[in-house]
């Protein structure tokens, strides 16, 4: 009896756990490296992190059965990144037509069991010029030679974005994505434009069981800002946007070394100088270059160096609210737990082609907010009637944030800011959010909130009176031995400077008066 009464406990208690579950296994064929298919891998990664889920990530070949009943998934994503490669595991497709939660397939190679699941025929488009469509504007997608959809769908079903294509003389529309019941598919995966946007409707819509719709508005992220970059290119930039009154948010490194020199300061002024106007200051980890590898990265040793970048930046009065690191982090044990969980918020970029593994995790951890990153350039340059962008009222489902790198280049500096003039979006203003960000550095919270930091609760001021600390303690620091030379040398090269300016005045003075001498004597001689 008492078995009989506990089985019906533990089932009730299994279902709880998978229906409250965040896991989401994700299973691809092939890397498909030729036609860089990583980046698919690792955009799939980020934007299921931007919506809470911490994913698993395996291959089909390395599928292990039980895998999906033991590990109390709430979701499994099929991704085909190689349709020529056919790639099956039977211990996978027996394992996933059993499954309980929510099915996601991406990419061709449907199998029986799938689209049994959606309730559809599936048909094949052979040689194909895509568009999508959405209010009025339509993106042109790189030609397909072959692309499986779903015909006669059965059911109450979702559909999300609408693809064009010619047949027979005429254009039709066909679904995107599709949902039925908790079986869901997309025929391809983008990575930017209208379809990105459409992938985050249908993930939000499957694994997201809300009764309220919460929408985001894009942040603005500047990228590539460190104390090598050209300040004053940077600095025109913070206008600019000030100016326009949109909010934004620099992804900047910091350096521990040489932090009594000028060049620091205009560096970290500068950065003040953005907080004072519309921005906040993320924390970007460090660049993992082949020589940092040389020694053994361990928690603690990376931990080290990451609450030092922090500790320079606060007390230089900049309070970093975020992190912001390349997708490979959130799958490595050291570098997920030593970097990126000291703050609520962490926007993750796509990961590099090449980069160090230290230690790694198949499972993804999960954040506060995790913001999904897309360059703002790859939106200008798809292929459309107008901007995707020009739609002041379009919002993502997931937080999201687009990006601008600082430019090297006057040229490219003004390119940028004519793009975002021409962009009619609603910027996300965090002055006016009610939710607080944080962020811990040793013993220290810093708070954020309507504009307002605080620091362990005590509200922060960072008018200008900060920046006058900073050019006061300049003028009292002590010149080191170095840096007294360093003055002698420069002094001795300014009146150096001025001696030969004088001098050259003096020649071209004795050449012009010269000249009339010498033309006064020829002329009394005729």
């Amino acid at each position: 009896m008492i078995l009989i009464q506990g089985l019906p406990i533990k089932a009730d208690e299994l279902q709880k756990k998978v229906v409250n579950s965040n896991k989401v296994l994700l299973v691809y064929d092939s890397k498909n490296t030729y036609y860089d298919g990583e980046k698919i891998i690792d955009s799939v990664q980020r934007l299921l992190t931007s919506l809470g889920m911490s994913t698993t990530t395996t291959t089909i070949n390395k599928y292990q059965r039980g895998t999906l009943e033991a590990g109390g998934y709430k979701a499994v994503v099929t991704l085909i990144n190689w349709k020529s490669g056919d790639f099956r595991n039977q211990a996978f497709s027996k394992d996933r037509q059993r499954f309980k939660g929510s099915k996601i397939h991406i990419g061709q190679n449907l199998e029986t069991d799938e689209s049994l699941g959606l309730r559809a025929n599936v048909e094949k488009l052979v040689r194909q010029q895509l568009m999508f469509e959405h209010k009025g504007v339509l993106e042109e997608l790189p030609y397909t030679d072959s692309m499986e959809i779903l015909a006669d769908i059965k059911g109450s079903y979702l559909t999300f974005g609408k693809l064009q294509l010619q047949g027979n003389g005429s254009i039709k529309s066909i679904p995107f994505g599709v949902i039925n019941n908790n079986n869901a598919y997309l025929p391809f995966w983008k990575t930017t434009g209208l379809g990105l946007v459409y992938e985050q409707e249908l993930l939000k819509r499957l694994l997201i069981k809300q009764q309220k719709d919460i929408n985001y508005r894009p942040m603005l992220l500047v990228t590539k800002v460190t104390p090598f970059a050209n300040l004053e290119y940077l600095k025109q930039l913070i206008q600019t946007l000030y100016r326009a009154g949109i909010h934004f948010v620099i992804s900047a490194t910091i350096s521990t070394q040489n932090t009594s020199q000028k060049a620091f300061f205009d560096y970290v002024n500068l950065l003040k100088y953005a907080e004072e106007h519309n921005g906040l200051i993320y924390l970007r980890v460090p660049y993992l270059q082949k020589g940092y590898l040389t020694g053994a990265v361990t928690n603690k040793s990376l931990s080290s160096i990451i609450l030092e970048n922090l500790r320079v930046m606060y007390r230089n009065q900049i309070y970093p609210m975020g992190i912001t690191a390349p997708n490979y982090w959130n799958h490595d044990k050291v570098l997920s737990s030593a970097g990126l969980k000291r703050a609520d918020e962490v926007l993750l970029l796509s990961s590099p082609k090449v980069y160090p593994i230290i230690a790694t995790s198949k499972t993804s951890a999960i954040y506060h907010h995790a913001y999904y990153v897309a360059s703002l350039n790859s939106f200008e340059k798809i292929k459309a009637t107008r901007s995707v962008l020009t739609n002041k009222d379009m919002k993502f489902k997931v937080p999201t944030a687009l990006s601008v790198n600082l430019p090297r280049t006057y040229t490219k500096l003004k390119r940028i800011e004519k793009d975002i003039s021409k962009i009619d979006l609603t910027w996300y203003d965090f002055s006016t959010d009610s939710n607080y960000k944080k962020m811990v550095i040793g013993n220290k919270l810093i708070t954020y909130q309507y504009g307002n930091y605080f620091v362990n609760g005590q509200q922060k001021d960072i008018l200008e009176k900060d920046n006058k600390q900073n050019s006061s303690h300049k003028k009292r620091q002590k010149r080191t031995f170095i840096q007294q030379i360093n003055h002698a040398f420069s002094l001795g090269s300014r009146v150096l400077m001025i001696i030969v300016i004088i001098s050259l005045a003096g020649l071209t003075i004795f050449l012009i008066k010269g000249r009339q001498v010498y033309i006064e004597k020829f002329k009394k001689r005729r």
